[in-house]
């Protein structure tokens, strides 16, 4: 039988983190987000170009589907860094129902 005496491996630290986690878990995404926000920039561009034709457009989907990311990360972020000539006039309000959603509506509109 032959043996052989091993010494033990001095301990390694472990690397820490040096960059924020990209998972949001059930929180959206917002414009500050956007570079962690991808996979979506088909239906993103979708959505411009449908507010550029139509001047109006309705995001709605089921609880937890992405639509305040869409909103927040892919439009919102867009249309505020790269303003075309089309969207240079408007006027962005970011309008959230809470508990008085009409209260909530008027508001952004009242100086």
């Amino acid at each position: 039988v032959l043996t052989r005496s091993i010494a033990a491996a001095p301990p390694q630290q472990l690397p820490t983190a040096t960059h924020e986690c990209p998972y949001r878990g059930l929180a959206y995404f917002d414009e500050a987000d956007a570079e962690y926000f991808f996979g979506r920039e088909e239906v993103s561009a979708q959505l411009i170009a449908k507010l550029v034709r139509d001047k109006f457009a309705a995001i709605v989907g089921a609880s937890g589907s992405g639509k305040s990311s869409l909103l927040r990360a892919g439009l919102l972020h867009h249309l505020r860094g790269k303003r075309s000539i089309s969207t240079a006039h408007w006027q962005i309000k970011l309008i959230t129902p809470g508990e008085h959603p009409l209260k909530s509506l008027a508001a952004p509109f009242v100086d």
